[in-house]
């Protein structure tokens, strides 16, 4: 409890000296679970999407330190917090100082008075003891929805060596607890990896791919086994569509009455620096269609909207002619608050068209006609170093006359290109530039990113391109020099949550590969001994013999 204790107080300094812009700083800096769980900005990805409205009362249930409590008050008219620790509701307090429609109550449900019971529009209780449960629903407006965010006690997660949580639920107990409290549905989502710092969220109705579902070790509390791989496993319950089933978690949304769904999916890119954060969604209009969103996660990032709708422009009219449609992109009325709008596409992506594609010949096509439409409607010249792009790429020493051209969508890999019905559609452009960028480079991006997505193809790895006279070692090496750049640009500073692993200092054990260590040692070991066994044998033999007899008579007389 000391210890606890030591640590809010430790919140609770950072909170007094930093500004809000410098907590993921701060994390990064202190590198330790608490601090990062309580400060974290992604750990708001998990509500921020929400349909919350200014005319909303919210409650938050066990509101600690404010981390969902700040974007709440930023969505609702009204948001009471509750919580039971004193000390966390003093360190949400000082942390929302700005916002003036936060009421803080210390204590836990019981405490609710009971004037406020059906004047709630959301309560929103995360990862906690559902013995509140019957005594949280009587405060929910008529249309009011409640927001349980829990772990899944059979994820993947859990089975592959991850310490369980006390408050671990399966899908089919929370969903009989929720029917037996009274609620009318459930809309079910899955946050990933987990609810705690969701990177994406998804739903019933737009489930996760084979393939996509790749950062599995997160384990920032403590250090952990892994018995499998958690990828794999993903890939196989998706396969047997079982997800539901074995998803680590679960945020699930419910009420007296039902409510038509309208986001179906979200994926956060905040992984970046805050000029570049945006918001992904796949919502539904009021009829029903599907669209998608792109918001800017934090004030900075307006600009970088502004520089999506330009390269929209600038793309559609360079590939008017041509196979390529540039997915529709439109600016709300508010590019703050409303983002911008996205037409959905149905179809495969390139990626999956090449993993489907059996016949060698048709595949190389497919390969061909992308190296055509990298290029279309631009002027391709001799590469020359600007300042734009060593602040982007770094300086870099490259061979004269290598193909340049301006205007590359740095980020056309085969994941960002939809075909349907024969037209190739270029549904992500955000990282286009408007000076000149090696042609190859682009190539080099969507072959790499293509061999780590299918392994065992060689076609459409970069052994392939060598072959093909388009890359060698020493381009290699500085396309991968390049990316780093790349990469370092869009953090713009920041420590990514995924490098927090790493940082904080909790391994993952990977059991499969200790066996493999394990087993390789041994024949090590076995080989070892065999050849200590034959030597032994081989200079008793010596030892044995008269020449080395008469060897030791001589060195005796020596002597």
């Amino acid at each position: 409890m000391e210890e606890a204790q030591r640590k809010l107080e430790e919140i609770l300094n950072i909170v007094e000296s930093c500004p809000k812009e410098e907590y993921q700083k701060a994390v990064a800096q202190r590198r330790d679970y608490e601090i990062m769980y309580h400060l974290s900005p992604a750990r708001a990805n998990l509500v921020s999407w929400l349909p919350i409205s200014r005319n909303h009362r919210v409650l938050e249930v066990g509101a600690e330190c404010g981390a969902l409590t700040e974007t709440l008050a930023a969505m609702a008219g009204e948001v009471t917090a509750l919580e039971v620790s004193k000390t966390k509701l003093r360190i949400n307090a000082l942390r929302n100082c700005d916002k003036k429609n936060i009421s803080y109550a210390a204590g836990d449900p019981v405490a609710l008075a009971a004037s406020e019971k059906g004047s709630y529009d959301w309560i929103i209780l995360t990862g906690k003891d559902l013995s509140y449960l019957e005594t949280l629903l009587p405060y929910l407006a008529d249309n009011g929805r409640l927001a349980l965010a829990v772990s899944n006690c059979f994820g993947i997660r859990r089975w592959a060596g991850a310490p369980r949580e006390d408050a671990d639920m399966s899908k089919k107990e929370l969903t009989r607890r929720l029917f037996a409290a009274g609620c009318a549905e459930i809309e079910t989502y899955y946050p990933y990896p987990d609810y705690e710092f969701p990177m994406m969220i998804f739903s019933e109705e737009f489930l996760p791919r084979r393939g996509e579902l790749r950062h599995n070790r997160r384990n920032f509390k403590s250090a952990r086994y892994e018995f499998f791989s958690e990828r794999e496993a993903f890939d196989r319950v998706i396969e047997k569509g079982m997800f539901d089933e074995y998803a680590n978690a679960y945020f699930m949304l419910t009420g007296k009455t039902e409510e038509r769904k309208r986001c179906i999916y979200v994926k956060y890119s905040d992984e970046r620096g805050r000029r570049f954060m945006i918001r992904t969604a796949i919502d539904r209009d009021e009829s029903g269609k599907k669209y998608v969103s792109k918001r800017a996660i934090a004030p900075e990032g307006v600009s970088h909207l502004k520089h999506i709708l330009n390269c929209h422009e600038t793309l559609r009219e360079r590939y008017r002619e041509s196979g390529v449609s540039v997915n529709e992109c439109r600016a709300g009325g508010d590019l703050e608050r409303d983002g911008l709008s996205f037409a959905y596409l149905d179809g495969e992506s390139l990626s999956d068209v090449i993993k489907r594609e059996r016949d060698r010949g048709k595949r190389e096509a497919l390969l061909e006609q992308y190296r055509t439409y990298l290029t279309y409607g631009c002027e391709v010249q001799p590469f020359e170093m600007s300042e734009e792009f060593k602040s982007v790429f770094g300086e870099r020493e490259l061979p004269p006359n290598l193909p340049a051209a301006r205007g590359l969508d740095v980020d056309m890999i085969f994941p960002n290109i939809i075909v349907s019905g024969g037209v190739w559609h270029l549904i992500d452009y955000e990282w286009t530039f408007d000076f000149l960028i090696p042609v190859g480079f682009i190539l080099y991006r969507a072959c790499f990113y293509e061999s780590l997505e299918q392994p065992d193809n060689k076609e459409i790895g970069l052994d392939r391109l060598k072959e093909a006279g388009l890359l060698d070692d020493a381009l290699e090496e500085t396309y991968r020099e390049m990316e780093k750049s790349f990469q370092a640009y869009i953090l713009d500073g920041i420590v990514p949550t995924r490098d927090m692993q790493r940082l904080i200092g909790h391994p993952v054990k990977d059991v499969p590969y200790m066996e493999s260590e394990v087993r390789r040692l041994t024949n090590e070991w076995e080989r070892v001994r065999d050849e200590l066994i034959q030597c032994d044998a081989e200079l008793s033999a010596i030892k044995a013999s008269r020449t080395w007899k008469l060897h030791e008579k001589l060195c005796r007389r020596i002597k």
